[in-house]
């Protein structure tokens, strides 16, 4: 799922990874040709993302993070959101523990989100 059109992936160095996933599976942006990418389109995007998931995983997430915008997504939509705690001094790990105390299920291996 791209943030931005076709014909403008980002980062440009990822186009051969896309042209490579479209040969066997699909590729898809609600962004018409041509779109110019900007930040805000990356949260329109994991919106879709996690409606077509059955769940996030959510590894880091600072408190202000396109990470926790895509777990308010799930949440509304009535999907898991699985996160993997962090120290409570790193700032990086803030987000993944305020979703743990807010009712995410606590993971810190695959397994746990196969179990699910």
């Amino acid at each position: 799922m791209l943030a931005g059109g076709h014909e403008k992936p980002d980062p440009d160095e990822h186009r051969d990874l896309i042209d490579a996933i479209a040969e066997t599976g699909s590729v898809f942006s609600e962004m018409p040709m041509g779109w110019e990418l900007r930040g805000r389109d990356f949260p329109r995007r994991n919106r879709i993302i996690s409606g077509l998931s059955y769940g996030i995983v959510i590894v880091e997430a600072a408190l202000r993070s396109g990470s926790l915008i895509t777990a308010r997504f799930a949440g509304e939509q009535g999907r898991d959101i699985f996160a993997v705690p962090g120290s409570p001094l790193d700032p990086r790990s803030e987000g993944t523990n305020a979703l743990i105390r807010d009712g995410a299920t606590l993971i810190t291996s695959a397994d746990h989100v196969a179990e699910a």
